[in-house]
């Protein structure tokens, strides 16, 4: 299993987005942000975080993040797309929980100047399959706000 992409997630909610109504949302998200163009202002050398990617009761999240903003991007259930980008130095304080090697799991909070924290599970943000691909990502996401 490789780990997820952009591409990877625009081709699988493409092919599901007529059977599954999750998918449907995830791919007009994906269409919305590639037409009009906010695709093309994230910064190339960033890391692609799928919040709650396969947890179909759940609405996804797409994060991208470089070593000067995240991005976070949603579409609610009137199929507006929402994108809020925070630049770093805005970020008071970054915790890494929950960090256990043997069971595979972390949880990163992010903590943004007057903004609810950000909280990134591997545990929570996918399903038992990909926990552990996220495990990874989450300590590459935490490197990269740790420059």
């Amino acid at each position: 299993m490789s780990e997820m992409t952009l591409n990877r997630l625009r081709e699988m909610s493409a092919r599901e987005k007529y059977s599954n109504e999750h998918y449907t949302k995830v791919n007009n998200l994906i269409e919305v942000l590639s037409e009009s163009g906010i695709l093309k202002t994230v910064d190339e050398d960033h890391v692609f975080y799928p919040q709650k990617l396969f947890r179909e009761e759940e609405d996804i999240e797409l994060f991208f993040i470089s070593k000067k903003d995240i991005a976070i991007c949603n579409i609610d259930d009137k199929g507006d797309v929402h994108v809020q980008v925070f630049p770093l130095k805005d970020i008071n304080k970054v915790e890494l929980l929950k960090l256990n090697a043997a069971k595979r799991t972390v949880e990163l909070i992010v903590h943004i100047n007057n903004e609810e924290p950000l909280i990134l599970s591997n545990e929570e943000d996918t399903n038992t399959h990909w926990s552990y691909k996220f495990y990874d990502l989450i300590l590459e996401i935490y490197s990269v706000l740790k420059g």
